[in-house]
């Protein structure tokens, strides 16, 4: 036995404390993908925290850093070191202040989970994880649309109304973060093979449309409409073609026979969302398309009058909330995780940040397009479109700050996509 597990006494292998260690992360994972309670969220970051710094000083030799994950941790750990600077210059000091604790709790999120995916079993299996939390959405979603009652976190809580909000404060969270774990669910056939899954994830695909549809959430109404386009076009046999548009037909049948009310309302609100975006142009009040056109020039306006070192940590909305708020219909807060960044913290950590993600997606369709086997190529497509669909998940809340569960997928693909983890696995 080794001087490091002699250290850690409570357990009587490394093998054992590993094995709770993940267990006690995967909880965790699972609480801030679906929120209970915020404060019960913070409560288990601080006890898995705790937990990691228990298990790093048993056995030092655990590194925290590597040649993967130390560009993502330094881009983490510079905005956050760079937040609390700000201070000296930021007009909403109190903000800037709860803004660098958030961005430290990032921060250290992504470190725990970039180590706890050192494990390629955990990598090659947690995709089945965010299946799981995809369910839980829906099934939320379900219950809130026929009960018309909401969980505590959500700003309908005590509210009648069917719209669903699922375990966010809003319905455009519940949209957003349904985007990038769809894919998940979608491929599911290609990685699971089987005629089952296949109709399981045509179903529960479709179900996510509709929810989008009902939310009036157009931005993921598109996005998942495209998605589910291109997948059909592109990587479907005929045999799923034919089975997806019987799905369909059985599935509107259904719906307008048990839940005809709800059916109706949902068409009515597509060809709502759908007209409007050919209306919108010559409408007498701003929309919300030239709310986020004004949106980007706002902060392009903040970003070049802070000499592009941006405004300090959660200043946007104190900037914007002047005579700008009245070219922005009321709405000061950015609604795109890029303009948020860029009007807080500057353009170089915009482009730090773009870097990165650019850095993810080339290389993950570098894995799809050397894999040899079908099912790795398909898991790799997986998780690039998955990274692809934070594009328009981060364009549509107001803020994303307060979510930390998109930093476990961030250290995930940080994981999957470099080139050390994957040509090792295809050689």
């Amino acid at each position: 036995m080794s001087q490091g597990e002699l250290v850690f006494n409570p357990f009587s292998s490394r093998l054992s404390a590993k094995s709770l260690l993940i267990l006690c992360m995967l909880l965790y994972a699972l609480l801030e993908f679906y929120t209970i309670s915020y404060s019960l969220n913070t409560y288990a970051f601080l006890g898995a925290t705790a937990l990691c710094l228990v298990f790093v000083l048993a056995f030092p030799r655990q590194s925290i850093l590597d040649e993967v994950n130390t560009p993502s941790v330094l881009y983490l750990t510079s905005l956050a070191a760079y937040a609390a600077i700000s201070y000296f210059w930021a007009i909403n000091k109190p903000e800037t202040h709860y803004y660098t604790t958030l961005l430290l709790r990032n921060a250290l999120i992504f470190i725990m989970f970039s180590a706890l995916f050192r494990d390629q079993a955990i990598r090659h299996k947690i995709h089945y994880l965010f299946t799981l939390v995809l369910i839980a959405y829906l099934l939320t979603a379900l219950w809130e649309i026929t009960t018309k009652q909401h969980l505590p976190v959500s700003k309908l809580y005590g509210k009648d109304s069917f719209v669903p909000t699922g375990p966010f404060y809003g319905e455009n969270l519940l949209a957003a973060f349904i985007l990038p774990l769809l894919p998940y669910l979608i491929f599911l056939p290609k990685v699971l093979p089987g005629k089952l899954t296949r109709v399981f994830s045509q179903l529960l695909s479709l179900a996510c449309l509709l929810i989008v549809t009902l939310q009036g959430a157009r931005i993921a109404l598109l996005a998942v409409a495209a998605m589910l386009v291109w997948l059909a076009v592109w990587h479907a046999s005929w045999k799923s073609r034919l089975l997806s548009i019987l799905l369909v037909a059985l599935l509107g049948s259904a719906l307008f026979f048990f839940a005809g009310p709800f059916m109706r309302l949902g068409i009515a609100i597509a060809r709502r969302e759908i007209v409007s975006l050919s209306s919108e142009q010559v409408s007498s009040r701003l929309s919300s398309m030239q709310i986020r056109r004004q949106l980007i020039t706002e902060s392009l306006e903040i970003l070049e009058s802070s000499h592009f070192f941006g405004v300090g940590a959660g200043n946007f909305e104190r900037h914007m909330d002047t005579d700008r708020l009245y070219r922005t219909a009321g709405i000061i807060n950015p609604h795109n995780y890029f303009l948020e960044l860029m009007g807080n913290f500057g353009l170089v950590f915009l482009l730090f940040f773009l870097f990165l993600y650019g850095r993810w997606l080339y290389w993950l369709y570098l894995a799809y397009r050397q894999s040899t086997n079908v099912q790795t190529k398909y898991y790799y497509l997986m998780h690039l479109v998955s990274l692809l669909m934070f594009i328009p998940a981060a364009s549509m809340p107001s803020s994303i700050k307060w979510n930390h569960h998109i930093w476990i997928m961030f250290a995930l693909y940080d994981r999957i996509a470099n080139p050390v983890n994957w040509r090792k696995e295809l050689a």
